[in-house]
């Protein structure tokens, strides 16, 4: 791995740098700034176009405005990276080195965790600075500041695996480095302070995994066992971090610059733990007695954030009031699907299923009881209806909806047999209710007012792809959010997965659907995402 310096210039930049190159359109530039604004997305900007050039209508905010047919066929949308999933290259040390010795950016020292011996020159070209790190290197002192910012950073379900793995590789590549360059007293004090650093930052993501776990299930009222979960996470990381540390002992030269011209990028903290991770793979980490594996801590998050807005019930009240019994049981039936999919598809241990199947069932109940919170509400102040009109839901029916959804789905294995088989169940049963006088006296199935969401605007506008009621072709609607769910979950991308899944994902079947995934990804090589305009509403 032999660095030709004859390519850096000074105004050299990383493949992995969030740049941009000029574009001739100001429309562009407009946007760009904006998209530089945001801290979630970065960009880059294509010479060719990725796809035809989409004329939008203009994107309105209180405090921007694009003009209409902007045209943004180069900008390309990629999720944010955090620096543990970035590569880094010994380019990227070269770079940092140079940047932080002969330009004196603490920031990219902290990104090497490493400092040059003797003192650089401070006007050295890149070349020259080259040339003199392969004749002194690096020195044996360790940027510890370096080190504990770069176990640091937003620690999520949908980082689980990278932070993970960078954790366990950095520790373990260091911690061969120590026992090196240190020896006695020296080597167990920079030991100490590894372990120190190490453990606090496990400490700190296994407290961020369950605060941010604990607040769908504790709303729901579940049980979510935050010894079990919080130990698991430790068994995840020093399980990896064995699993490194043992193939370093067997594969000393895993970064390929033993014996070359650039054996100090040895010292650099950054370069060798990126090699450390190219050069293996730990497997997943499985369960072991009590203790859950990697996939179901993934698994658990994910659900927790598909029911993290428990809050939106009681603002959702007002418009529940006039769902019927079995456009309640379907959307039910949807989470249901939702949240089997997920069990099913990353293969969850039994005990952990149990946890997430019973995050369900107080959901069910909950939202069973809410839409009757807002019926006895609408009772107490029947608007010109008799009370009667505003009776509680009659459970066995909402449950009826969700049987069928179950009992298809246990038996074909197939989700969209499963939906259309719920959606037929509950449309006909609704409709046939119409027919009857007890069902028609009650305003969430057939509502005197203008304009009203009752069962027989839905239910009868829900196969018309050719409705024009906001409420109508309810069925396409479902299907599409159900392909963009199951696109999300199928990409792996959990970071999509976070920004577009909710409790009320399944819950309403007007115009709107899932926005996403709003920044894409990319997934087996191949970018996908969606249009320009998902990526200005989320700017908004």
């Amino acid at each position: 791995m032999i660095i030709d310096a004859r390519n850096l210039s000074s105004n050299y930049i990383s493949e992995n740098s969030k740049t941009a190159s000029s574009v001739s359109q100001n429309n562009a530039d407009a946007l760009v700034r904006q998209l530089e604004k945001h801290e979630n997305v970065y960009f880059n900007i294509k010479q060719e176009p990725l796809h035809p050039t989409e004329n939008l209508n203009a994107a309105k905010s209180d405090s921007y405005s694009f003009d209409a047919g902007l045209d943004v066929s180069k900008i390309e949308m990629v999720r944010v990276k955090r620096h543990y999933e970035l590569d880094y290259t010994a380019n990227d040390a070269l770079n940092n080195c140079w940047s932080a010795f002969v330009q004196g950016n603490v920031f990219a020292l902290y990104k090497s965790c490493s400092m040059a011996s003797g003192e650089a020159v401070a006007d050295m070209d890149k070349g020259e600075f080259l040339t003199y790190l392969r004749e002194n290197g690096l020195d044996k002192e360790i940027n510890w500041t370096g080190v504990e910012r770069n176990l640091r950073g937003e620690k999520n379900f949908d980082n689980f695996s990278e932070f993970t793995d960078y954790a366990a590789a950095l520790f373990a590549g260091l911690e061969d480095r120590i026992k090196t360059d240190f020896s006695g007293d020296e080597q167990n004090e920079q030991l100490n302070i590894l372990n120190g650093l190490y453990e606090k930052a496990i400490k700190d993501f296994a407290d961020s995994i369950w605060e941010k776990s604990e607040g769908a299930f504790g709303a729901l009222g579940a049980d979510l066992p935050q010894d079990t979960l919080k130990a698991s996470v430790y068994h995840v990381i020093d399980s990896k971090k064995n699993t490194y540390s043992d193939f370093i002992k067997n594969n000393k030269d895993y970064a390929g610059v033993e014996s070359t011209a650039d054996s100090w990028l040895k010292r650099d903290v950054g370069f060798m733990t990126d090699a450390l991770r190219k050069a293996y793979t730990p497997a997943d980490v499985q369960s072991d007695g009590e203790l859950w594996s990697e996939k179901d801590i993934i698994a658990v998050g994910m659900v927790s954030n598909m029911y993290q807005y428990d809050s939106l019930y009681s603002k959702a009240c007002q418009m529940l009031e006039h769902k019927d019994e079995e456009s309640v049981g379907l959307a039910m039936a949807m989470q249901w699907l939702a949240t089997e999919k997920i069990t099913a598809d990353i293969g969850v241990s039994d005990s952990v299923k149990g946890f997430i199947n019973g995050l369900f069932d107080k959901y069910a109940k909950t939202f069973i009881d809410d839409v009757n919170f807002a019926l006895d509400k609408s009772a107490s102040n029947p608007l010109g209806a008799d009370s009667k009109a505003f009776t509680r839901l009659d459970e066995k029916s909402v449950y009826a909806v969700l049987d069928v959804m179950k009992e298809t789905f246990k038996e074909s294995g197939d989700a969209e047999k499963a939906i259309y088989a719920a959606t037929s169940f509950a449309h006909d049963t609704a409709m046939s209710k119409l027919e009857k006088e007890e069902y028609n006296s009650l305003w969430r199935y057939n509502k005197p007012l203008e304009g009203a969401l009752d069962a027989k605007r839905f239910w009868g506008s829900f196969y018309d792809p050719d409705s024009k009621s906001s409420q109508g072709n309810g069925m396409g609607k479902l299907l599409k959010k159900w392909n963009n769910f199951a696109k999300i979950t199928d990409s792996g991308d959990l970071y999509a997965f976070k920004l577009n899944t909710c409790i009320n994902m399944f819950r309403g079947y007007g115009t709107r659907t899932l926005n996403g995934p709003i920044t894409g990804g990319y997934g087996n090589g191949q970018y996908w995402g969606t249009d320009l305009e998902d990526i200005v509403k989320s700017l908004r």
